[in-house]
């Protein structure tokens, strides 16, 4: 699946997916374990809750996973937790919050 994407990319290179959601935010995405990542799955947010009331900002998502590159099939585990970090960038990038 993914295998394809990856094939061309250079040692240093980060292979990252960024998702835009049209007049809202986005969410990037870094799935893949490489040397010296931290060792953790994390959503995090790049711009502060309310920018986008006070200045017009969109919010970003930054979604953090530490997937082998070399496998084709996720287990149970990581599936579930793939979804769990990604509901927790759904709502930062799609939030409208003042605070």
């Amino acid at each position: 699946m993914h295998q394809n994407t990856l094939k061309g990319l250079r040692e240093n290179q980060i292979p990252l997916l960024e998702v835009n959601i049209k007049g809202r935010g986005s969410i990037i995405i870094d799935l893949f374990y490489r040397k010296h990542k931290l060792h953790k799955n994390q959503t995090q947010t790049l711009t502060e809750q309310g920018s986008r009331m006070l200045s017009g900002q969109h919010a970003t998502a930054y979604m953090v996973d530490c997937l082998p590159m070399e496998t084709q099939f996720l287990s149970y585990d990581q599936v579930k937790n793939l979804f769990h970090e990604f509901g927790h960038a759904l709502n930062v990038s799609l939030s409208k919050t003042k605070y």
